[in-house]
């Protein structure tokens, strides 16, 4: 009964495409996650090191990788038109 009383004031009728799933995906901090769970270690664990390594190997790929597709990916994906000059201003 909890449960309900906690879910129906979010129940707002959003419906997201499956388009814009993919991009909030794409998008997402997933590598963000995996860093602050390797930082988040004991310092006397062995193999520590390379962990975060790996780590941060995983969210350079995120930043470079990722964020210069999301782009292409979203004309793909036909939620930006390939003539579109918008951009996001601070």
């Amino acid at each position: 009964m909890l449960a309900r009383r906690l879910r129906v004031p979010y129940s707002v009728g959003l419906v997201i495409k499956l388009n814009q799933q993919h991009i909030l995906f794409w998008g997402g901090l997933r590598s963000a996650l995996a860093l602050g769970l390797a930082l988040g270690l004991p310092r006397e664990m062995p193999g520590r090191e390379e962990i975060i390594t790996v780590a941060f190997a995983v969210v350079a790929f995120s930043i470079f990788v990722q964020g210069l597709t999301i782009k292409p990916l979203m004309r793909r994906l036909s939620e930006l038109s390939t003539t579109d000059k918008r951009t996001v201003s601070s």
